[in-house]
Protein backbone atom coordinates (compact mmCIF):
# COMPACT_ATOMS: atom_id res chain seq x y z
CA UNK A 1 0.00 0.00 0.00
CA UNK A 2 1.21 3.55 -0.90
CA UNK A 3 2.37 5.69 1.31
CA UNK A 4 -0.42 8.91 2.93
CA UNK A 5 1.05 12.30 3.69
CA UNK A 6 -1.24 14.40 5.57
CA UNK A 7 -1.27 16.61 8.82
CA UNK A 8 -2.85 14.74 12.02
CA UNK A 9 -6.47 15.62 12.68
CA UNK A 10 -7.10 15.33 16.71
CA UNK A 11 -5.51 14.67 20.22
CA UNK A 12 -5.55 10.91 19.54
CA UNK A 13 -3.61 11.18 16.57
CA UNK A 14 -0.90 13.44 17.68
CA UNK A 15 -0.83 11.00 20.92
CA UNK A 16 0.69 8.18 18.21
CA UNK A 17 3.29 11.50 17.22
CA UNK A 18 4.63 11.28 20.45
CA UNK A 19 4.62 7.47 20.36
CA UNK A 20 7.12 7.39 17.61
CA UNK A 21 9.22 10.62 18.47
CA UNK A 22 9.93 8.41 21.68
CA UNK A 23 10.94 5.35 19.90
CA UNK A 24 13.38 7.32 17.96
CA UNK A 25 14.81 9.09 20.94
CA UNK A 26 14.60 6.63 23.27
CA UNK A 27 16.38 9.30 26.39
CA UNK A 28 13.42 11.54 25.57
CA UNK A 29 9.78 10.41 26.91
CA UNK A 30 6.17 10.58 25.25
CA UNK A 31 5.24 12.73 27.70
CA UNK A 32 8.18 15.37 27.19
CA UNK A 33 7.69 15.44 23.66
CA UNK A 34 3.62 15.94 24.82
CA UNK A 35 5.04 19.10 27.23
CA UNK A 36 6.49 20.63 24.27
CA UNK A 37 3.44 20.86 22.00
CA UNK A 38 1.03 21.62 25.24
CA UNK A 39 3.29 24.66 25.87
CA UNK A 40 3.50 25.89 22.24
CA UNK A 41 1.31 28.89 21.57
CA UNK A 42 0.21 28.84 17.77
CA UNK A 43 0.37 25.30 17.53
CA UNK A 44 -2.07 24.09 15.12
CA UNK A 45 -2.78 20.01 13.79
CA UNK A 46 -1.81 20.76 10.22
CA UNK A 47 1.77 21.81 11.81
CA UNK A 48 2.42 18.28 12.59
CA UNK A 49 2.91 16.31 9.28
CA UNK A 50 2.86 12.57 9.00
CA UNK A 51 3.44 9.81 6.56
CA UNK A 52 0.70 7.22 6.96
CA UNK A 53 1.45 3.48 5.80
CA UNK A 54 -1.37 1.01 6.29
CA UNK A 55 -2.64 2.84 9.46
CA UNK A 56 0.67 3.58 11.07
CA UNK A 57 2.92 6.47 11.00
CA UNK A 58 6.09 6.30 9.67
CA UNK A 59 7.48 9.19 9.65
CA UNK A 60 6.57 13.27 11.26
CA UNK A 61 8.06 16.51 10.57
CA UNK A 62 7.03 19.27 12.75
CA UNK A 63 6.37 22.62 11.68
CA UNK A 64 7.02 25.83 14.42
CA UNK A 65 5.48 29.31 13.91
CA UNK A 66 7.36 31.69 14.88
CA UNK A 67 9.61 35.37 13.74
CA UNK A 68 12.44 36.26 13.51
CA UNK A 69 14.59 40.02 13.49
CA UNK A 70 15.78 40.48 9.99
CA UNK A 71 17.12 44.46 9.31
CA UNK A 72 14.97 45.57 12.50
CA UNK A 73 11.66 43.82 11.05
CA UNK A 74 9.48 40.96 12.87
CA UNK A 75 9.72 38.07 9.63
CA UNK A 76 7.93 35.21 9.85
CA UNK A 77 9.57 31.89 9.33
CA UNK A 78 8.47 28.01 9.54
CA UNK A 79 10.84 26.08 11.89
CA UNK A 80 11.43 22.12 11.16
CA UNK A 81 11.85 20.34 13.92
CA UNK A 82 10.78 16.68 15.39
CA UNK A 83 11.84 14.91 12.34
CA UNK A 84 11.44 11.17 13.17
CA UNK A 85 11.36 8.22 11.00
CA UNK A 86 10.20 4.27 12.32
CA UNK A 87 13.10 2.78 12.85
CA UNK A 88 11.47 -0.29 11.11
CA UNK A 89 10.84 1.69 8.19
CA UNK A 90 13.97 3.22 7.55
CA UNK A 91 15.45 1.08 5.03
CA UNK A 92 12.59 1.32 2.35
CA UNK A 93 10.87 4.63 3.55
CA UNK A 94 11.86 7.95 1.41
CA UNK A 95 11.99 10.39 4.33
CA UNK A 96 12.28 13.24 1.37
CA UNK A 97 9.33 13.12 0.52
CA UNK A 98 7.80 14.26 3.68
CA UNK A 99 10.28 16.72 3.80
CA UNK A 100 9.45 17.81 0.37
CA UNK A 101 5.45 18.16 1.17
CA UNK A 102 5.83 20.10 3.84
CA UNK A 103 7.81 22.39 2.34
CA UNK A 104 5.35 22.82 -0.49
CA UNK A 105 3.03 23.53 2.09
CA UNK A 106 4.30 26.45 3.62
CA UNK A 107 5.07 27.92 0.32
CA UNK A 108 1.52 27.51 -0.14
CA UNK A 109 0.69 29.05 3.13
CA UNK A 110 3.27 32.01 2.19
CA UNK A 111 6.27 31.65 4.42
CA UNK A 112 9.00 33.60 3.12
CA UNK A 113 11.69 31.75 4.88
CA UNK A 114 12.15 27.88 6.83
CA UNK A 115 14.88 27.36 9.21
CA UNK A 116 16.34 23.56 10.49
CA UNK A 117 18.89 22.81 12.94
CA UNK A 118 20.75 19.86 11.93
CA UNK A 119 24.21 19.04 12.18
CA UNK A 120 23.47 16.73 9.17
CA UNK A 121 24.01 19.83 6.22
CA UNK A 122 24.57 17.78 3.33
CA UNK A 123 20.68 16.17 3.95
CA UNK A 124 18.86 19.20 4.26
CA UNK A 125 20.97 20.57 1.35
CA UNK A 126 19.15 18.49 -1.23
CA UNK A 127 15.67 20.81 -0.48
CA UNK A 128 17.56 24.11 -0.84
CA UNK A 129 18.64 25.14 2.98
CA UNK A 130 21.88 26.57 3.25
CA UNK A 131 24.22 26.60 6.77
CA UNK A 132 23.88 29.92 8.30
CA UNK A 133 27.19 29.65 10.19
CA UNK A 134 28.40 31.22 13.93
CA UNK A 135 31.45 31.25 15.32
CA UNK A 136 31.68 28.76 18.16
CA UNK A 137 33.63 30.32 21.19
CA UNK A 138 34.61 27.60 23.78
CA UNK A 139 36.56 28.85 27.18
CA UNK A 140 37.32 28.15 30.87
CA UNK A 141 36.83 29.77 34.20
CA UNK A 142 38.60 33.05 34.18
CA UNK A 143 39.17 35.82 36.87
CA UNK A 144 37.19 39.02 37.50
CA UNK A 145 37.26 41.66 40.24
CA UNK A 146 33.42 42.46 40.51
CA UNK A 147 30.71 40.61 40.56
CA UNK A 148 28.02 42.12 43.00
CA UNK A 149 24.64 42.02 41.43
CA UNK A 150 25.12 38.45 40.07
CA UNK A 151 21.88 35.68 41.22
CA UNK A 152 19.97 33.33 40.17
CA UNK A 153 16.32 34.32 37.85
CA UNK A 154 13.62 34.54 40.16
CA UNK A 155 10.68 34.28 37.85
CA UNK A 156 8.32 36.29 39.89
CA UNK A 157 10.75 39.28 40.21
CA UNK A 158 12.60 39.31 37.31
CA UNK A 159 10.25 37.97 34.17
CA UNK A 160 8.85 41.14 33.07
CA UNK A 161 12.30 43.06 33.10
CA UNK A 162 14.03 40.28 30.86
CA UNK A 163 11.34 40.10 28.68
CA UNK A 164 11.17 44.39 28.13
CA UNK A 165 15.57 44.13 27.53
CA UNK A 166 15.34 41.20 24.92
CA UNK A 167 13.58 42.63 22.71
CA UNK A 168 15.61 45.75 22.97
CA UNK A 169 18.94 44.13 22.95
CA UNK A 170 17.75 41.59 19.91
CA UNK A 171 16.11 44.30 17.58
CA UNK A 172 18.48 45.41 16.06
CA UNK A 173 20.64 42.17 14.75
CA UNK A 174 19.75 39.67 12.46
CA UNK A 175 18.47 36.38 12.93
CA UNK A 176 17.13 36.23 16.68
CA UNK A 177 14.00 35.27 16.84
CA UNK A 178 10.98 37.77 18.52
CA UNK A 179 9.33 36.70 21.32
CA UNK A 180 6.04 37.22 23.00
CA UNK A 181 5.48 37.33 26.78
CA UNK A 182 3.34 33.19 25.92
CA UNK A 183 6.92 32.07 24.07
CA UNK A 184 8.61 32.88 27.19
CA UNK A 185 6.10 31.05 29.24
CA UNK A 186 6.44 28.28 26.93
CA UNK A 187 10.45 28.14 26.99
CA UNK A 188 10.31 28.80 31.11
CA UNK A 189 7.44 25.61 31.73
CA UNK A 190 9.45 23.35 29.57
CA UNK A 191 13.14 23.93 29.68
CA UNK A 192 12.60 23.30 33.66
CA UNK A 193 15.29 20.41 34.28
CA UNK A 194 18.00 20.91 36.73
CA UNK A 195 20.40 21.13 33.83
CA UNK A 196 19.24 24.48 33.05
CA UNK A 197 20.94 27.73 34.08
CA UNK A 198 19.21 31.02 33.96
CA UNK A 199 21.14 34.19 35.98
CA UNK A 200 20.51 37.68 36.08
CA UNK A 201 22.90 40.94 37.02
CA UNK A 202 21.00 43.09 39.15
CA UNK A 203 22.64 46.86 39.55
CA UNK A 204 21.14 49.85 41.57
CA UNK A 205 18.06 48.32 42.02
CA UNK A 206 17.48 47.26 38.17
CA UNK A 207 17.96 43.92 36.34
CA UNK A 208 20.55 44.97 33.50
CA UNK A 209 21.67 41.79 32.00
CA UNK A 210 20.81 38.07 32.22
CA UNK A 211 22.75 35.13 31.03
CA UNK A 212 20.34 31.51 30.63
CA UNK A 213 22.26 28.40 29.66
CA UNK A 214 22.29 24.30 29.68
CA UNK A 215 24.66 21.60 30.97
CA UNK A 216 25.48 18.70 29.63
CA UNK A 217 28.56 16.42 30.34
CA UNK A 218 30.39 19.15 32.33
CA UNK A 219 30.20 22.07 29.34
CA UNK A 220 28.30 24.45 29.31
CA UNK A 221 26.09 25.70 26.33
CA UNK A 222 25.32 29.12 26.59
CA UNK A 223 22.02 29.69 25.27
CA UNK A 224 21.49 33.19 25.28
CA UNK A 225 22.98 36.73 26.81
CA UNK A 226 21.48 39.76 27.03
CA UNK A 227 22.50 43.59 28.51
CA UNK A 228 22.17 46.75 28.90
CA UNK A 229 24.92 48.76 28.33
CA UNK A 230 28.79 47.99 29.35
CA UNK A 231 27.84 44.26 27.78
CA UNK A 232 31.13 42.87 27.92
CA UNK A 233 31.38 43.41 32.12
CA UNK A 234 28.27 41.99 32.89
CA UNK A 235 28.88 39.17 30.39
CA UNK A 236 31.91 38.54 32.52
CA UNK A 237 30.78 39.27 36.57
CA UNK A 238 27.62 37.01 35.39
CA UNK A 239 30.24 34.04 33.87
CA UNK A 240 32.44 34.44 36.90
CA UNK A 241 29.50 33.24 39.23
CA UNK A 242 27.81 30.68 37.12
CA UNK A 243 31.42 28.70 37.05
CA UNK A 244 31.70 28.86 40.63
CA UNK A 245 28.39 27.60 41.11
CA UNK A 246 27.54 25.54 38.91
CA UNK A 247 29.41 22.33 38.39
CA UNK A 248 30.99 22.23 34.53
CA UNK A 249 34.34 23.17 33.31
CA UNK A 250 34.23 24.45 29.56
CA UNK A 251 31.65 27.27 28.65
CA UNK A 252 30.68 26.97 25.06
CA UNK A 253 28.61 30.29 23.03
CA UNK A 254 28.06 30.52 19.14
CA UNK A 255 27.43 34.21 18.30
CA UNK A 256 27.98 35.96 14.83
CA UNK A 257 31.65 37.31 14.01
CA UNK A 258 31.27 40.86 15.72
CA UNK A 259 29.53 40.60 18.56
CA UNK A 260 30.66 43.47 20.81
CA UNK A 261 29.62 41.87 23.90
CA UNK A 262 32.04 39.20 23.70
CA UNK A 263 34.75 40.46 21.47
CA UNK A 264 35.14 43.31 24.33
CA UNK A 265 34.95 40.90 27.12
CA UNK A 266 38.86 39.74 26.13
CA UNK A 267 37.79 35.87 27.10
CA UNK A 268 40.93 33.66 25.89
CA UNK A 269 38.48 31.21 23.92
CA UNK A 270 39.04 28.32 20.98
CA UNK A 271 37.13 29.03 17.37
CA UNK A 272 35.17 26.78 15.06
CA UNK A 273 32.66 27.22 12.95
CA UNK A 274 28.74 26.40 14.10
CA UNK A 275 26.84 25.53 11.09
CA UNK A 276 24.06 23.83 12.39
CA UNK A 277 21.47 26.56 11.58
CA UNK A 278 20.18 26.21 8.11
CA UNK A 279 18.02 28.49 5.77
CA UNK A 280 15.79 28.30 2.90
CA UNK A 281 14.13 30.93 0.77
CA UNK A 282 10.62 29.63 0.34
CA UNK A 283 9.28 33.04 -1.35
CA UNK A 284 12.01 35.73 -2.67
CA UNK A 285 9.38 38.07 -3.23
CA UNK A 286 7.58 38.41 -0.24
CA UNK A 287 10.89 38.24 2.18
CA UNK A 288 11.68 41.14 -0.01
CA UNK A 289 8.11 42.91 0.78
CA UNK A 290 8.75 42.24 3.96
CA UNK A 291 12.27 43.84 4.59
CA UNK A 292 11.70 46.27 2.31
CA UNK A 293 13.75 45.38 -0.01
CA UNK A 294 14.30 44.30 -4.12
CA UNK A 295 13.28 40.49 -4.65
CA UNK A 296 16.82 40.82 -6.85
CA UNK A 297 18.55 41.73 -3.97
CA UNK A 298 17.49 38.94 -1.52
CA UNK A 299 20.14 36.46 -2.44
CA UNK A 300 22.81 39.58 -1.84
CA UNK A 301 21.73 40.23 1.58
CA UNK A 302 21.38 36.36 2.22
CA UNK A 303 24.80 35.88 1.00
CA UNK A 304 26.34 38.67 3.88
CA UNK A 305 24.23 37.07 6.57
CA UNK A 306 26.48 33.83 5.69
CA UNK A 307 29.31 35.71 6.14
CA UNK A 308 29.26 35.35 10.25
CA UNK A 309 26.57 38.21 10.52
CA UNK A 310 23.81 36.25 11.63
CA UNK A 311 22.46 36.06 15.46
CA UNK A 312 20.42 32.90 16.59
CA UNK A 313 20.22 31.95 20.67
CA UNK A 314 19.94 28.44 20.60
CA UNK A 315 16.84 28.81 23.57
CA UNK A 316 14.60 29.31 20.52
CA UNK A 317 15.48 25.55 19.10
CA UNK A 318 12.39 23.69 17.82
Amino acid sequence: MSVTIRSVENPAELEKVFELLETNHPDISKERFAARMQHESRYEFWQTRVAEENGQFVAVLQVFDRKMWLKGKPVPFAGLGHFAVHPEHKSHFNSAELIKDTLNLLSEFDYPLSVVLSRDNSFYERFGFVPMPLIEFSFEKFEVSDVSGVRPFDRAKDFERVMEMHSEFNKDRNGPLCRVPADWEAQLNYRNDSSQVFYVIERDGAVNGYLRGAIKNRVLEILEFCGVKSYAALFRRIMYIVFNEQDFYTAKISLRREEPFFNASYVPARQKQDTRLMWSVLNEAKLADTLGIETSAVQSFIKQLRDFQITFWFADAF
